[in-house]
């Protein structure tokens, strides 16, 4: 196990961190916005690659003057280059994706995830998984299908690349949830960004296309500071506060992606889509949720 001093093992007992949550939420969606805006203009293979190499740079500039070499310790290599892979993947199937989908309702389905992670927890992770969070993960599938219903303008054959990615997300969620008891999260941060610009550089060598105009390569370049920065922020929400009291403000990265998805391309959601929306949020908060009510419930008993 490989775990590098930092300030994870002060008590965590504040929701300080819900800042700092937020602050790595509102940067995705705002990732996310550009992407599908540069993409009108630039190759997937381009921008994948623009921003895992700015990540990378990025990362490796914050982390290897603090930590030096102590930030490639790891005794789970095939697990770490693994789940870099799985983030590649992802990440172009939500390019892919988001081509052909406004950002909050791209948003609100990927955050669909956690819900179904649930369901294969117990027999991934060992974790016991309640009937209610069964439901609850049924009815962010409801939810799902409320904004990708037949007849309305999401309902094609693009679907496919939305419904991978929820699916490869999954996979990536359980491992994460596996590496990040064996391993520091700098050191996987490392290994995944440089994992992704790696795989990422090979097919520009075949498939390089020149960018002449400059405004798209600062777009470029802002996709991968904002996945950077989102990143560490995201890291310092986890460090400042326990996992429990983050999770029901997770969801709020549905909220900032509507919002982003307006700013930059004048969309909003039909009122069906906003329904299906706020469904999956609120059960995705209230299943965040559960453990604390439980609790209470117990305090109560007691």
């Amino acid at each position: 196990m490989s775990k590098l001093a930092s300030s994870s093992h002060l008590p965590k007992t504040s929701y300080s961190g819900v800042w700092f949550l937020l602050g790595a939420l509102a940067c995705f969606a705002l990732m996310d916005g550009i992407s599908k805006h540069v993409s009108l203009e630039v190759s997937i293979s381009m921008i994948i690659w623009a921003r895992y190499l700015t990540q990378a740079l990025l990362v490796s500039a914050f982390t290897l003057p603090k930590h030096g070499k102590a930030i490639l310790r790891t005794s789970n290599l095939k697990l770490q280059l693994f789940r870099g892979s799985l983030l590649v993947i992802t990440t172009s199937l939500a390019l892919a994706s988001l081509t052909f989908m406004p950002v909050g309702e791209f948003t609100a389905i990927v955050m669909t995830t956690p819900l179904f992670v649930t369901l294969l927890a117990s027999r991934f992770l060992n974790e016991e998984v309640p009937l209610i969070k069964v439901l609850l993960a049924l009815g962010g599938f409801i939810g799902t299908l409320m904004i990708v219903r037949p007849g309305s303008e999401l309902f094609t054959w693009h679907l496919v690349f939305p419904v991978c990615l929820v699916l490869v997300n999954i996979v990536f969620h359980l491992v994460t949830g596996k590496i990040s008891k064996l391993e520091d999260s700098l050191t996987t941060l490392f290994y995944t960004v440089w994992t992704g610009a790696f795989l990422t550089s090979i097919p520009l060598i075949w498939f390089w296309s020149t960018i002449e105009y400059g405004h798209l390569w600062l777009e470029l370049i802002s996709i991968g500071v904002l996945g950077g920065w989102g990143h560490f922020l995201f890291i310092r929400a986890f460090e400042e506060t326990p996992a429990a009291n983050l999770m029901p403000y997770m969801y709020a990265q549905i909220a900032f992606g509507i919002f982003w998805g307006w700013v930059i391309f004048k969309h909003v959601p039909d009122h069906v889509s906003l329904f299906g929306i706020g469904l999956i949020a609120i059960l995705g908060a209230v299943g965040s949720l559960l453990p604390r009510i439980q609790a209470w419930f117990d305090g109560r008993r007691t």
